[in-house]
């Protein structure tokens, strides 16, 4: 792997201390490439390349919007605080600013490539934002428009218009204009809306923030002259100019909030052929489909008394400060694949996204009553086709999803959180609630210098530490089809007072019929202590299935202290009238036959009897983590005996592992014969009986080096430089099979 570090010189934007501690936060690591290397040769290398990351700062930059990431401003050495109406640090974000080094191009070793493009994050703000205080968040542009005489503009006698130009936000307290007359000629300037429904006076000479706001729309510049006027008479003319700042988006619908977003990914194989991937993030309603689950960067609270408004309790960090470090997430995304006409199509994906609850916002700070472990569970999936003669999508399939949180059912219609955040539980006597949830009441006190916390004029604040299980209860598929629709439920119960294991799984197909599956674990039965006490209580021991509530099998398997299979049984209902009700003091129903016996020895299997048929044993070799023997017809110990008794009439007595390990991966003529020795006299030893025997040998971490069947015959496998087939050979050293690999552009 090749790495290589941007460094970033200057200090105008950390703290000289800071720089001194730790010189190497102003080096920032990016992997450029990954070649796959042999003792002789290399692959073609991945290779990677960033944006612009020669411009990222040093990791202590105060160059940061409100979330933490760069934006390219100069705030000096120190964070400051500021108010929504106080000056500050620049904590806007800067779209562009915020993507550099980010990946950009990957090139793959075949020469094809994988670009990736990005946009930046944008959600709805929570309900509670509108009590915290801060600068703008989103980034900001200055816009300008000017009129002067020109009889192009004029629209009727004495009347000169501007072009129409828009105001995208409410602007307010940066809406600067100037209006200046020359000569004699006097003329009034105003700022109308292109309906006529606003209009905003200029004063001559203004050059200065005038005191009216402008609402979102379409405006235009309106000068006209209030006595005489001469349209090609410029010396006696006017100017009007207004500058202001304008977001591309309202901060009170959706915000920028940090960081980037994939928007889209193209993959070119360098053949020509380009597919595409792109995606949205907009919901049902064409709106984002963001939340923001963290809290901006150096906020204020804002507070009212008797004397005025104060700001207070600040809060300082960036984003991995917080308790939630991912602090925006999407619920609707919809993947657009382009690969030509014929292939393209759609998919949206639906998600839980609950916000976390209680005040943890307001001083003194709390961790949120997290949600997060209920975040970003697939509620919907909606899978389109391009139709070409219609030029729109077609729903081919839809997913739903419905979940158990906490022993309560979330639906897919629900978008809110399941806790009411206005809610206070009161102090448990037990932390547990149930067995599907637990909630630890906690408390944060702010004290005053040396007073106590338990003295009244103390600030507190209540939390909760709540978790508990998460489980999907059922999930419906429907298909759209020429022919109709066609539907199938599957519907899960869990038991969450013993194992939290999958309990009943129903199916239901589109006719009606229902297939049902039991299943029952060690804390089912009254007589499996061992599994119990060793914490085994997630294996299922009992299985039953039934079709249409009626019993037509079932299986139940023996384990080991050691939590390993030792027996099958199996059940197959001959009359459809049938059934066995659960017993607990019963672990083998009556008409469970025993289907296979299972024998471990060092925690291997090593014999498999089928009852009904062939019974399998196993030798282990190159220190017990490769299969080296399979007998039939012959149980373990026989094997061992016959392995032993070959090894030390014929091999000197050494182990199988060190005449494995002399064979060298199975590439000379020397150890084919050493090991087709060996096969002979094992198969001699065991000649007098009906014992069926293959081997097996390994080159440990790259494969099977030789396979010798029952009749005896051989095939050899050799790998090339890095680990990949090349020859398959036959006893006779015949080449069978020959494999060749290519990169393109090479030969």
């Amino acid at each position: 792997m090749d790495y290589s570090y941007s460094y970033d010189a200057t200090v105008t934007n950390v703290l000289p201390l800071l720089a001194i501690k730790d010189p190497y936060a102003a080096k920032r690591l990016f992997l450029d490439s990954v070649t796959e290397l042999s003792l002789s040769n290399s692959l073609p290398p991945y290779s990677f390349t960033y944006s612009f990351k020669s411009e990222l700062p040093n990791r202590f930059s105060t160059s940061q919007d409100y979330w933490g990431y760069f934006n390219g401003k100069n705030n000096g050495r120190f964070l400051n605080f500021s108010g929504a109406d106080e000056p500050g640090d620049d904590k806007t974000v800067d779209a562009s600013k915020s993507r550099i080094g980010l990946l950009e191009r990957m090139m793959l070793p075949t020469g094809g490539s994988v670009d990736y493009y990005f946009e930046p994050n944008q959600a709805i703000p929570p309900d509670y934002f509108s009590e915290l205080k801060f600068n703008k968040v989103n980034p900001v542009f200055e816009k300008d428009i000017g009129l002067f005489k020109n009889i192009k503009q004029r629209v009727s006698e004495g009347v000169y218009e501007s072009n129409v130009f828009s105001i995208d936000n409410d602007v307010s307290n940066y809406l600067h204009a100037s209006f200046t007359l020359f000569g004699e000629f006097r003329y009034s300037a105003k700022i109308v809306k292109k309906d006529g429904s606003v209009s905003v006076n200029i004063p001559e000479g203004t050059n200065d923030i005038l005191s009216s706001a402008l609402t979102t729309g379409l405006y235009k510049l309106r000068v006209t002259a209030l006595q005489q006027d001469a349209p090609d008479d410029l010396a006696n003319g006017f100017s009007v100019f207004v500058r202001w700042t304008d977001s591309p988006i309202s901060p009170l619908e959706t915000i920028y909030s940090g960081g980037s977003r994939i928007s889209r990914i193209e993959m070119n194989d360098l053949n020509g052929q380009i597919i595409k991937k792109s995606f949205e993030y907009l919901n049902d309603y064409n709106r984002s489909s963001g939340n923001i689950y963290s809290l901006p960067c150096y906020h204020f609270i804002s507070s009212i008394s008797h004397d005025g408004i104060h700001h207070e309790g600040v809060r300082p960090g960036g984003p991995m400060s917080y308790s939630r470090g991912n602090h925006i997430g999407y619920a609707y995304v919809t993947e657009i694949f382009d690969g030509g006409q014929d292939n393209s199509g759609k998919t949206l994906y639906c998600f839980t996204h609950m916000e976390d609850v209680g005040e943890f916002w307001i001083w003194p700070y709390t961790i949120p009553d997290s949600n997060e472990s209920f975040r970003g569970k697939p509620l919907r999936i909606d899978s389109f086709k391009w139709d070409i003669a219609s030029g729109s999508y077609s729903l081919m399939k839809r997913i739903n999803y419905n979940y158990l949180i906490y022993g309560n059912r979330f639906y897919s219609g629900s978008l809110f959180p399941f806790v009411d955040p206005n809610s206070q539980e009161p102090v448990l006597s037990s932390y547990n609630i149930d067995k599907s949830k637990f909630c630890i009441p906690l408390v944060v006190f702010s004290g005053d210098g040396e007073n106590l916390i338990h003295e009244p004029h103390n600030s507190y604040s209540n939390y909760f530490l709540r978790g508990g299980v998460v489980q999907m209860v059922d999930m419906e598929e429907i298909e759209y089809r020429e022919g109709g629709v066609i539907k199938s439920l599957v519907e899960n119960e869990y038991d969450n007072q013993k194992s939290y294991q999958l309990k009943q799984n129903i199916r239901t197909r589109s006719d009606g019929s229902r297939i049902t599956t039991n299943l029952f674990y060690p804390d089912d039965f009254n007589g499996l202590v061992n599994l119990q006490e060793n914490h085994f209580k997630n294996l299922p021991v009992k299985t039953e299935k039934k079709i249409n509530n009626v019993l037509v099998e079932g299986s139940v398997i023996e384990y080991n202290s050691s939590g390993q299979p030792i027996t099958y049984y199996e059940y197959h209902n001959q009359n459809a009238e049938e059934n066995h009700p659960h017993n607990a003091d019963v672990l083998i129903p009556d008409k469970y036959n025993a289907e296979c016996d299972l024998i471990y020895n060092g925690g291997r299997l090593v014999e498999y009897d089928q009852k009904t048929s062939v019974k399998y044993s196993y030798h282990w070799g190159y220190r017990s983590q490769y299969r080296v023997i399979q007998a039939q017809n012959v149980d373990f110990e026989t094997l061992s005996l016959g392995v032993n008794t070959v090894l030390d009439s014929y091999f000197n007595s050494q182990s199988l592992d060190d005449l494995l390990e002399s064979l060298y991966a199975m590439t000379s003529s020397q150890s084919k014969a050493t090991w087709n020795y060996f096969n002979e006299r094992l198969r001699e030893h065991f000649s007098h009986s009906d014992v069926v025997i293959e081997t097996y040998t390994y080159e440990p971490l790259v494969g099977l080096t030789s396979k010798t069947d029952m009749n005896g015959l051989a095939e050899y496998y050799e790998y090339d430089d890095f680990g990949r087939l090349k020859f398959i050979r036959d006893s006779e050293d015949n080449l069978i099979s020959n494999y060749d690999y290519h990169f393109a552009g090479l030969p």
